[in-house]
């Protein structure tokens, strides 16, 4: 499924329970025999530094994206927050027609609050 082959080495699941005693008898320090492999031969993603490092490289990228989208997510909120307030100051003004502003702002917030209940 997803790329990963039928005869792929995969370690044992570990329990969690005690994970961080570093206990030497743990399941953590397994070490791969050769046997465990098709054909006794290591995986480059194991054996070899340089695929290693490339793993985590994709991953790193992978993690930068997410991080870009979700960035991108909350400026698209922000602009829209930004949008209606500054409607909703600019109405104050636009409305208050030489009315105190300290007036046409607690009416507008009136107005505002009456209309979130309505919804």
């Amino acid at each position: 499924k997803n790329g990963v082959q039928r005869d792929a080495y995969v370690p044992l699941e570990l329990v969690i329970d005690g994970l961080f005693n570093l206990d030497i008898n743990q399941d953590i320090w397994e070490n791969a025999n050769m046997v465990d492999f098709k054909g006794g031969e290591i995986p480059l993603w194991l054996a070899n530094k340089e695929v290693w490092d490339g793993i985590r490289v994709a991953q790193e990228v992978k993690s930068c994206q997410e991080e870009l989208h979700q960035c991108d997510v909350e400026y698209s909120n922000l602009c829209t927050w930004f949008v209606e307030e500054y409607e909703a100051v600019h109405n104050v003004f636009k409305f208050s027609n030489g009315v105190s502003l300290q007036y046409s702002f607690l009416i507008w917030k009136l107005i505002i609050m009456s209309t979130k209940m309505m919804m």
